[in-house]
């Protein structure tokens, strides 16, 4: 994928020029003049204004059964300060180290990315699919002080290869726990030692110290997914362009969806995901399961974003929903039928509305085909959204 830095970097931008979906009511003062110049304000300004039940969702095993659960606005922020904070007071990463993300894209993946560059520092997405040799490359160039591994066996075969660097303090686990519990923190302990730190003083001054970075700090480490080893820079500058060129390429408005069927933490995937959490309105729905994609009959998506594979089982299911029978409309009560009150045939079946078009990006793969398709697909170029990190060897660096 490729990319041209939008031609608007250097224009000043305010909450009323940038295309949030949830503004305030009254414009709160700006004390610095700098509106919305960074990844952390737009995310300080969705924290406080929004209007969705939840910013993404992920289908897994909840307290009593499998189904999509929530995460509200409210909580995402709450854990970001948490994770934030254990990462500068606990794992002490400074201004400008580097956090290795080894992690699929998910709900927690948006959050601590958050956290890494609320603190000035630097994120280094880990490609799930890479091979160990691979990520022990990435990490030997790197250098991180803290690694999010996807669970202890991943950390236990770096090791035995040699991958692990000396730079590495601090271990975090996605899933499970690691063998002695010196070695690394899972992910719900991470949090719950932020929630022993998170105080309302600690709170605001985090948030006084993500107000105040540059929009010239640099957000992530992109490496190439293959060949020799190379690697490019964003920075706030770049990603807020990017953020604002989707937005206004994809409008919010209330009940916008997006599915993602992929894994794959691509730059411009992550755009995406940030996209619609900046924009107050939108649920991302992460479905790279096949269990989930079974699962997406209760959302019409605006947007679905994946391999031709996964998207034609998306885009089957959105079809066969639309298609679907309503339940029978409630039967009148008794005093409706004395009044001779009629609201039509009380047991006819009804049928849903005709699903809207369905915007569709492909990560690979030739166009899915739907027999009989009552869902319009309109197909995104990738060059209209492509975000491209600056650095040598990463025009090569496919989705």
């Amino acid at each position: 994928m490729t990319d041209t830095i939008s031609g608007t970097l250097e224009q000043r931008r305010d909450a009323a020029s940038f295309p949030f979906g949830v503004r305030p009511e009254a414009a709160a003062p700006d004390r610095d003049g700098r509106g919305p110049d960074t990844m952390n304000r737009l995310l300080l300004h969705a924290a406080r204004y929004h209007a969705r039940d939840a910013v993404s969702l992920r289908w897994e095993e909840g307290r009593t059964e499998w189904g999509w659960q929530p995460m509200p606005d409210w909580r995402a922020d709450r854990y970001t300060v948490r994770a934030a904070l254990v990462l500068r007071q606990r794992l002490e990463v400074a201004d400008g180290e580097t956090v290795a993300l080894w992690l699929p894209l998910s709900t927690e993946w948006p959050i601590v990315e958050r956290a890494v560059w609320s603190i000035g520092a630097v994120s280094v997405p880990v490609w799930p699919e890479w091979d160990l040799e691979r990520v022990a490359q990435v990490m030997a160039d790197a250098q991180p002080a803290v690694l999010v591994a996807p669970d202890w066996e991943a950390v236990r075969q770096l090791r035995v290869i040699g991958g692990l660097p000396e730079s590495v303090r601090g271990i975090v686990l996605w899933r499970g726990a690691p063998d002695d519990a010196q070695d690394a923190l899972p992910f719900a302990q991470f949090l719950d030692y932020g929630g022993v730190l998170d105080t309302a003083e600690r709170a605001a001054m985090w948030r006084t110290l993500t107000r105040g970075l540059s929009p010239d700090t640099a957000v992530s480490r992109e490496y190439t997914s293959s060949g020799p080893l190379q690697w490019g820079k964003l920075d706030h500058r770049m990603l807020v362009a990017a953020v604002e060129r989707m937005l206004r390429r994809f409008p919010a408005h209330a009940g916008r969806v997006q599915v993602l069927t992929t894994e794959r933490p691509h730059p411009t995937l992550r755009a995406l995901i940030f996209a619609g959490w900046v924009d107050g309105l939108t649920r991302t729905i992460f479905a790279a399961t096949s269990e989930a994609q079974e699962h997406l009959e209760a959302f019409v998506p605006d947007l679905v974003v994946g391999p031709a594979e996964s998207l034609g089982s998306v885009l089957r299911t959105v079809q066969a929903a639309a298609a679907a029978p309503e339940p029978p409309a409630p039967r009148r009560g008794l005093l409706a039928r004395l009044l001779g009150v009629r609201s039509g045939d009380d047991t006819a079946p009804r049928r849903r509305p005709r699903a809207p078009t369905v915007r569709v990006l492909l990560t690979d793969g030739a166009p899915p085909a739907l027999d009989d398709a009552t869902v319009t697909m309109q197909f995104v170029e990738e060059s209209e959204i492509d975000v491209f990190p600056i650095g040598p060897g990463m025009a090569g660096q496919g989705q």
